[in-house]
């Protein structure tokens, strides 16, 4: 069975689906006979609407028609749009080889989608692992705060300091001095609390003129009636006498030792309580009542 070869056939027209399905059959065939024209020499279509028209079996005013739709959807330019009584020279413009590309290309996107959907789901299960794995990571990373925040409230605070700036290492062993001095643990984070944020006041004090809160309870120990603990320290009552104890602080003398000052007292309850046996009391005797003799 014999079959048509193009390249053997002598004069054949295109006829693109792509024109057919935008502008119709007929433009369609215009366009593929024009076409042929533009392949020529000098690349474009001179020839007449007659000469066209005879050629593809239509009158010269269907051929115009179609040329003018042609030129409209873009498939072909008119090079001579103001020319009157002479025959229009036309262009391809380049647009159906495009839209063959499209198409062609749109069939390489459907599949091209299809891998893309096969990739995101192989990445969705990626991801899934990389957030399972980024979520342990970060649980481990937040214990690891918390145990450092632990031995921070305990008093080991070396592994903390490596992590924070020098002004919170003063501000956290300001706390922990202050709590020494007052031998009681204090609410330093409470918004409420009396203590929030005081001990950054301490500090900037240390540093501009020197006075400590080991010397301001040195000073308030020295009283025996402050040292027993009647009066109970909060950051007012310390701001009242931070100044008198500063102050005053070269005129007082220096608490004595403890131990010393108990051994004093019961020395003197022992002169007090054991007397010698020997020691009598004088009588003193009273004349008797003259009635009664």
């Amino acid at each position: 069975m014999s079959k048509t070869i193009l390249s053997k056939v002598n004069g054949w027209t295109p006829v693109i689906n792509i024109i057919v399905k935008d502008v119709g059959l007929m433009s369609a065939v215009v366009f593929g006979r024009m076409w042929r024209f533009c392949q020529m020499e000098d690349g474009v279509c001179k020839a007449s609407l007659e000469k066209i028209s005879e050629e593809i079996g239509i009158d010269r005013a269907t051929v115009m028609r179609h040329a003018k739709d042609l030129c409209d959807a873009g498939y072909l330019k008119d090079l001579t749009p103001d020319l009157r009584n002479r025959p229009h020279v036309y262009a391809d413009t380049g647009k159906a080889s495009l839209e063959i590309s499209i198409t062609v290309a749109e069939s390489n996107t459907t599949v091209a989608e299809r891998n893309v959907t096969v990739a995101e789901s192989k990445l969705n299960k990626d991801s899934k692992k990389e957030e399972k794995i980024k979520t342990l990571s970060e649980r481990k990373k937040e214990a690891e705060e918390r145990k450092a925040k632990q031995r921070a409230a305990k008093g080991d605070i070396v592994d903390l300091f490596i992590q924070v700036s020098p002004a919170l290492q003063e501000q956290t062993l300001m706390r922990q001095r202050v709590e020494n001095a007052l031998h009681r643990n204090l609410d330093w984070d409470s918004a409420r609390s009396p203590w929030n944020g005081y001990e950054k006041k301490l500090v900037r004090r240390e540093k501009e003129n020197g006075q400590t809160i080991e010397g301001f309870m040195e000073w308030f120990n020295s009283d025996e009636f402050r040292k027993k603990g009647v009066i109970y320290l909060n950051p007012t009552k310390i701001e009242d006498w931070w100044l008198q104890a500063f102050e005053t602080r070269k005129s007082w003398t220096p608490i004595p030792d403890v131990d010393k000052t108990q051994a004093i007292i019961e020395e003197k309850q022992k002169v007090f309580t054991h007397r010698p046996l020997d020691v009598q009391r004088p009588r003193i005797s009273h004349p008797e009542p003259k009635g009664l003799q």
